[in-house]
């Protein structure tokens, strides 16, 4: 890759029940891999995203447990491997949001599935009483990158 050559931006484009969104792909934004996590051959960053229809009402308690420092991504931090978590709140549907959990690859989330399986499941049976609908949307590699020699 020739230095100082910016690079196009991925985005996500997700098919909804709204119809599709598209959003930048936090892991095309990722340059450095967290510690503990070693990976053969080209790093695959592992992203989830789910959509909530959030209870009248709980909007604020919502955003403070699936926001930027609330109980989720406070779990997903004792993990290895988990780089960031994103809460989206929609500007045309009330209550409507989207998490976008990135990890640096499906093993380091199946390894936090398989190591926080117990704290997950007491959070997410916490956290129902917020939500009318939970929807995943689907989990996302990206695609193979081309580089300039």
């Amino acid at each position: 890759m020739q230095s100082g050559a910016a690079q196009p931006r991925q985005r996500l484009r997700i098919p909804t029940i709204y119809g599709t969104i598209s959003l930048h792909s936090l892991a095309a934004a990722i340059e450095v891999e967290q510690e503990g996590i070693h990976m053969s051959g080209p790093r695959q960053e592992y992203v989830t995203v789910w959509e909530f229809l959030v209870k009248p009402g709980s909007e604020n308690t919502f955003e403070q447990v699936y926001g930027p420092e609330g109980d989720w991504v406070r779990l997903f931090r004792r993990a290895e491997g988990h780089v960031t978590t994103e809460l989206y709140r929609d500007t045309k549907t009330a209550r409507r949001y989207l998490t976008v959990d990135c990890w640096v690859s499906l093993v380091a989330y199946e390894a936090f599935r398989r190591q926080f399986a117990e704290e997950h499941k007491l959070l997410d049976a916490a956290c129902e009483s917020l939500t009318e609908k939970e929807t995943p949307l689907g989990a996302f590699q990206p695609v193979a990158r081309s580089h300039s020699s």
